[in-house]
This record gives structure tokens, sequence and C-alpha cells, in this order.
């Protein structure tokens, strides 16, 4: 006889990403997983900052999970995949209105998990940006705006699971430029901002409390499956690449400005959509990092493909002032900038 109606039943959730839409395309995923009961506040102890982001990376996640979207009169649906994960990338977009939006969407999940009925709803948030944006911004995280340490393995495991979202440090000045570029040169704007990084999604929550906190602007967090590897050419330069390129073909449109570092493959990732979308990369920044010698292979890795429109720079404050030559910030906001990193 078996024993599953001893079992206490498990708090499940549907945890959604932000996600994104035009007319002709809506790009939103997510989770159903355990829930691990992770509160976030500024004061608690370091023992609460572990065990919160031991949980983040230790969840258990749910396969085969049908999953419903509703939103409008549109409704699409899907199955979570063996890391629990779900993904709708609809040909079926919302309708643009005359401003930037964040739509309500419904997501529903029907179904058993050992031996029980789980019923749940979430809402989700949809990003619809503003149809007469002068252009879009795609930002890197780790080490573009907010200092992981990357290159340095024991640094940045304490920085990940030693210190809870209010006390990372963000890259001083950083919030300020991209406000700026989102404001335009009127500082009347609403130019859409999206942030894409190799960080794994059980840090969702994470980053977006980081962020907010920090006053960086509300977009899109497009994270990577930490557990999913699948089969990939050895020069693969990851999930960016995807996500970007998503963002480049819902909004074919608009013109970006992208922002990364020269830690990792931002420089070739970039280089790639300069190549494949030659008029709608406006400009790459590229923070530098002389740890390493990442400098000396950026500089070989430059000669070798003598790319355009690169701006190597040592802060912020050097981005922003290219920004401002190029008009797509205004004058008010580099005093700001100047005072940021000069008191970092």
């Amino acid at each position: 006889m078996g024993r599953h109606w001893l079992r206490k039943k498990q708090n499940i959730i549907i945890q959604p990403y932000r996600g994104y839409s035009s007319i002709n395309r809506l790009y939103l995923g997510g989770r159903v997983l355990e829930d691990e009961q992770i509160t976030l506040h500024r004061d608690e102890s370091f023992f609460q900052t572990l065990r919160n982001n031991y949980k983040r990376w230790e969840s258990d996640e749910i396969a085969d999970v049908p999953v419903t979207l509703q939103i409008g009169q549109q409704i699409h649906q899907t199955v979570t995949d063996r890391e629990g994960y779900f993904l709708f990338d609809e040909a079926e977009g919302i309708s643009l209105h005359n401003e930037e939006q964040w739509k309500i969407a419904y997501l529903t999940a029907d179904f058993v998990y050992r031996h029980t009925n789980y019923d749940l709803t979430r809402q989700a948030e949809i990003f619809l940006p503003n149809p007469t944006a002068e252009f879009g911004i795609i930002s890197d995280i780790d080490d573009t705006i907010m200092h992981t340490d990357v290159l340095y393995r024991l640094r940045m495991l304490k920085n990940t699971f030693l210190y809870n979202p209010y006390k990372r440090r963000p890259l001083p000045g950083m919030a300020t430029w991209i406000n700026a570029l989102r404001k335009g040169p009127k500082g009347t704007s609403s130019n859409p901002v999206f942030y894409v990084s190799k960080s794994p999604r059980n840090i969702f929550d994470y980053l977006s409390v980081f962020l907010q906190f920090n006053q960086f602007p509300k977009g899109p967090i497009l994270l990577r499956d930490f557990g999913r590897t699948g089969v990939r050419p050895p020069d693969y330069p990851g999930h960016k690449l995807d996500e970007i390129d998503k963002i480049f073909q819902t909004y074919p449109g608009l013109s970006f400005i992208l922002i990364g570092d020269i830690a990792g493959r931002d420089a070739e990732i970039y280089h790639h959509f300069q190549k494949k979308y030659p008029s709608q990369v406006l400009s790459i920044y590229l923070r530098n990092i002389i740890q390493k010698n990442r400098d000396k292979i950026f500089y070989s890795w430059r000669n070798e493909h003598n790319p355009i429109n690169f701006q190597l720079i040592e802060n912020p404050l050097e981005g922003a002032t290219h920004s401002l030559q190029q008009g797509w910030i205004g004058p008010f906001f580099l005093d700001k900038i100047k005072n940021e990193v000069k008191d970092s």
C-alpha cells in the first residue's frame, strides 16, 4: 500500500520573468518550482543571506507542467521542460500604444505533482516599448553595472553567496548614464532598456531588487538556465547571442546602444550583431578590465577584427561624454555622473 497520503503538500509557485512584445512577437519565460520561501530585506543577517542565496541555487523545478498564458483575448499554451522552465515565443504579439507600457498577463497551471493536485495562477509583466522611442539600450550586468569580479573565482563566489542585493556594489555613475540614455537628449524620452546576462535564472529576484534599489531603469532581465547545456559547438558564445538576437528581431525598426565589458565575450557577441544588423547598432561601449591581461586580449582581438563604433571606456563618464557628443543624452546628466565617478 502506498504512503503518498503521508506526504506534506509542497508549496508550488509559478515564477514568471519579465517578458516583452511587439505587434508581431511576444516573448515570456518563467519556471514552475517548489517555493523556497525566500524573503529579502536590507537588514537581514549574514546567515539569512547565506541561507537565501543557497536556496536560490538549490531550487527544485517541476517538469512536464502544462502552462497557459492569457493576455487580453490571446491564449497560448506550453509545457515546462526538465528544468521546470517554460517559454512563450509567439508570432502573435500585442498592439503598441502611444506610450511605454507594462501589460499584465495571467499564467495558470493545473497539474498533479507527487499525487497531489495543483491549480496555480500568477500574474506576469510584459513590456511594450514606446513606439516613438529614439533607440534602445541593451546592457550586460556582471562587471558592467554591478561589481562581480568574474575573473576571480573566489571573489565572485563571495559576492554571489555572502551579500544580499542591497549590499552589492553598482559601478558608480552607471545607473545615471543608463537613465540619461533612456531619457534621451531632451530628457523626455522613454527609450527601452534590456538587461542580458550570463547569470542564471535562479537569481532573477536578486537582480531585480539590485536594479531597483540602485535606481536602474526597469526593463526585461534575460538570464540563462544554469542546468541546461544541450549540444553546442565548442565556440558557441552562449545564450546572450540568442537573447539579443530575439530583441533585434522583435524590434526591427529600432536601433540599439550595446553596453558591456571586456572580461567575457561581449566584444565578440556585440561585433556579431554589428555585422548582422549594421543599421540597428548605433554604438558599442565596453568597460575596460585590466585584470589578468584582459585589455591586451581585447586589443589583440580588435586589431584582428577591426570593429567600428567600439568605445573602450574606463568609466561611465567617458561613455556619457561620448553619448553627449553624439546627441544621445542631454548635458544635464553629465555633472552628476562626474561627481559619482569622482567620489568612487
